[in-house]
């Protein structure tokens, strides 16, 4: 190897490493998460849940029995690449020292020239998690703790994943999905209600890398 090689071999290797690192940093700022704001006041209510107009408290209620309901829908945005969709709630409630038990009702999906598709035809519709000491998830919902202070704001959050088949989420794919309070199990064991009033839809806009200048399509 001639003197004048190695130093060109040391820069090949310097800018090979330069480059690795300008991609892995790069590589966060590929994914951006997205938030799709709910308004609760559109939901459907079933199974004795009300709306409260109160400046105090969030306005969906479920209380302590017959398993109360209620129903959304969004329409997922344009720029949504692919992966789950989250929907996450804010709730609330005066009790104290007990849990609650949110579990998924059912989900139905529509596509342009598509058949509709009900409940977990082509998804699933899981409970992931809540900000409080998690109990654990039963019978795909969440089991969690009430709040050490009354009143105070907790997310639950629950997951939406496709089959990553032909049937996909893409844009403009309308999805309907139900959550309802399991009173009739040992896991909920507050006798107050439940309020739900942030509602929204937590997603990801990331792009892969095809190649130089290129991004994957879906």
């Amino acid at each position: 190897m001639s003197a004048i090689e190695a130093p060109r071999k040391s820069l090949h290797w310097i800018g090979a490493a330069l480059v690795v690192s300008i991609v892995m940093a790069a590589g966060p700022a590929l994914a951006k998460e997205k938030r799709l704001s709910l308004n609760p006041y559109g939901s459907r209510l079933d199974n004795d849940a009300t709306f409260v107009l109160s400046q105090s408290q969030a306005p969906i209620v479920l209380p302590a029995e017959f398993r109360p309901t209620f129903w959304h829908g969004f329409t997922i945005p344009d720029d949504y690449v692919d992966g789950p969709l989250t929907v996450e709630l804010l709730v609330e409630s005066d009790a104290t020292a007990c849990s609650f038990h949110l579990r998924p009702d059912a989900m139905f999906r529509m596509r342009l020239r598509e058949l509709g598709d009900a409940g977990n035809a082509f998804a699933d519709f899981l409970g992931e998690d809540a900000s409080t000491t998690p109990w654990g998830i039963v019978q795909n919902g969440v089991v969690f703790a009430a709040a050490d202070v009354a009143g105070e704001t907790v997310r639950v959050r629950f997951e939406i994943t496709d089959d990553e088949s032909d049937h996909a989420f893409a844009p403009g794919d309308a999805i309907h999905f139900g959550l309802f309070r399991e009173t009739n199990g040992n896991y909920d064991t507050c006798s107050l209600p439940l309020h739900v009033g942030g509602m929204s839809v937590v997603y990801s806009d990331r792009r892969i890398l095809t190649g130089p200048g290129g991004f994957k399509k879906r």
